[in-house]
């Protein structure tokens, strides 16, 4: 795992500034047991940053399978392209982030 420590901190953090290299990625890739082309297609699109908070969700696709996708977080995502569905940043019953 030797040079990847920044790449993953960057990562853990939503924030890909600069991006992993490909070297990186197929580092990765046997760390986590992940295709490098997967990783790669879990970054955001070029020219598309991250919003680092608060974590988006949508609630169906949460229901179905309780794990975050990282595209919430890309800044041009406004809702679910599955669901048509406002990402939600907090509980609609209690409010709590």
């Amino acid at each position: 795992m030797a040079g990847l420590s920044g790449a993953i901190a960057r990562w853990e953090k939503f924030r890909f500034n600069p991006p992993p290299s490909r070297q990186q990625l197929e580092a990765l890739a046997v760390v986590v047991g992940v295709e490098g082309d997967r990783l790669q297609e879990m970054l955001p699109p070029p020219g598309v940053g991250m919003k680092l908070e608060p974590i988006r969700l949508c609630g169906a696709c949460y229901a179905q399978s309780p794990c975050h996708r990282i595209k919430w977080q890309f800044k041009t995502a406004t809702g679910c392209d599955r669901h048509e569905l406002r990402l939600l940043s907090e509980c609609p019953n209690c409010r709590a982030r």
